[in-house]
C-alpha cells in the first residue's frame, strides 16, 4: 500500500485495500500487493446526465483554485493525455528515421506494403 495525501490519503487506502481484500484479493508474498478493479454504474445512483454535470461542476471547481508556486495551471487526470492526443490527431506522431526504416524493413519481411499503408 502506498498512502498518499497524509492521513486522509492513508484512510482512503485503507479503506480500499480492505474492500479488494473482501473481494478476494489479498496482500500475500514478497510483493505485499494485491489488485482490485471495480466497476460502478453512475446510473444506479444519479442519472448520467446529473453525473456528468457534477463531474463538470467539480473540475470547475478544482480548476479555479490558484496553482501552487511554480505551476501555471491545475490539470485533472486524464488532461495531459486528451492534450497529447489531440495535438497527434493535428500534427501526426513523430517517429525517427531509424525506427521508421526499420519498420518499412520488417513490413517487407511479412508482406506488408508499408507506402501503400502510408497512403491511405
Amino acid at each position: 500500500m502506498v498512502p498518499f495525501g497524509t492521513y486522509k490519503g492513508y484512510g482512503l487506502c485503507l479503506v480500499l485495500d480492505a474492500i479488494g481484500m473482501a473481494l478476494g484479493a489479498t496482500i500475500s508474498g514478497d510483493t505485499g500487493f494485491g489488485h482490485t478493479f471495480m466497476a460502478i454504474d453512475s446510473n444506479g445512483l444519479v442519472p448520467l446526465q446529473d453525473f456528468g454535470a457534477r463531474i463538470d461542476e467539480l473540475v470547475r471547481y478544482v480548476k479555479s483554485c490558484p496553482p501552487q508556486t511554480g505551476f501555471s495551471e491545475i490539470i485533472v487526470p486524464g488532461e495531459l493525455e486528451f492534450r497529447e492526443e489531440e495535438k497527434r490527431s493535428r500534427e501526426g506522431v513523430f517517429v525517427d528515421d531509424q525506427f521508421w526504416e526499420d519498420m518499412v524493413k520488417t513490413g517487407g519481411e511479412v508482406g506488408v506494403d508499408v507506402a501503400e499503408l502510408v497512403k491511405s
